[in-house]
């Protein structure tokens, strides 16, 4: 039965988003790992091994939690709470019953679970926002004018950020940097390792919360008039505001097609003379795209690939990782 399908290829960048900017429906340019370009089918790109894969939650990592949420306000320590309480109920009643399931199913219903929760969880999120998806490109913004519906994108757009290969990495990166004992930081590595469904769901759910309840925020969709199509990559969703992360305000930026782009603004900076983009406007963006990117960027033509190549090699992702050749 395919409910019972173990889940090992697990996606970080969205095939279905990918599609946009296919050849053919299928098939997208990107750089590869040897810094050459190809042009591959998109279910065979943005995917690691057991990515998503969860590992045994603890009572102990509670503690850890507490700590991680703490400076949260109380609506969102309620709704990381449920999350958690959600995961570790459902892995309790299945190790209640794994041993009996799996003589009768003839494997583990436990692997299955790890494998599989997580990623399924994505994929139902994705599913809700194809219809978002297809009315923007459309240029319908009214689609989003329901609240519940612009919560929906909001939460999908936090875990457009989270879920990538760059920010598990340099959570990594950022605890091996971090002034502390050697049984504190392997503490959190063991959290981080069995755990990133919880960080990648911490990351999304308090970004969202800022994208959808900001009262400043300003939704605008970006129309590319341009001789340039838009690029993405492995980290489409993008912080466009100049302070970057030391600043108070985070301007998200998302293309969404070639065509057409999503900007959610929460400071009062002016970053376009209008909505409908020239060259000038699309080739900062692509760059700023290239330059936030982890191993790759994806594009509908070769041309438009080799146009930011050298911004893809000068990614910020280098200097953080101290490897010029990752």
């Amino acid at each position: 039965m395919k409910i019972f399908e173990k889940k090992t290829k697990h996606h970080y960048v969205w095939a279905h988003y990918l599609r946009d900017w296919t050849i053919d429906g299928t098939n997208i340019w990107y750089i590869t790992k040897k810094s050459g370009t190809a042009c591959d089918s998109v279910r065979g790109l943005g995917f690691e091994k057991n990515f998503y894969k969860m590992g045994k939650l603890k009572e102990s990592d509670k503690e850890l939690i507490t700590l991680l949420i703490k400076n949260t306000n109380d609506t969102l320590k309620k709704i990381h709470w449920d999350f958690v309480n959600m995961i570790f109920e459902a892995q309790n009643t299945i190790s209640q019953f794994s041993s009996r399931i799996n003589a009768k199913i003839g494997f583990s219903l436990e692997e299955i679970m790890q494998s599989n929760l997580f990623e399924n969880y994505l994929s139902q999120q994705e599913s809700r926002t194809i219809e978002i998806l297809d009315e923007l490109r459309k240029g319908n913004l009214l689609h989003l004018e329901d609240k519940k519906t612009y919560y929906d994108f909001c939460y999908f757009l936090g875990h457009q950020f989270s879920r990538t290969l760059k920010i598990k990495k340099s959570l990594f990166l950022s605890l091996d940097k971090t002034p502390a004992e050697n049984h504190v930081r392997e503490r959190f590595k063991d959290f981080y390792e069995r755990n990133w469904w919880f960080m990648c769901s911490f990351f999304a759910t308090n970004l969202s919360y800022d994208m959808s309840l900001n009262s400043n925020k300003k939704l605008i969709l970006l129309e590319n008039r341009s001789t340039i199509d838009f690029i993405t990559s492995d980290h489409p969703l993008i912080n466009l505001n100049p302070e970057g992360s030391e600043g108070e305000f985070v301007d998200y930026y998302y293309p969404i097609s070639s065509r057409k782009a999503v900007l959610i603004l929460t400071s009062s900076e002016s970053y376009f003379s209008s909505h409908q983009l020239n060259d000038n406007d699309v080739h900062m963006l692509n760059t700023k795209i290239a330059n936030a990117s982890c191993k790759t960027i994806f594009g509908n033509s070769r041309e438009v690939i080799l146009m930011y190549k050298k911004e893809f090699h000068q990614r910020k992702y280098l200097a953080f990782s101290g490897n010029a050749t990752d």
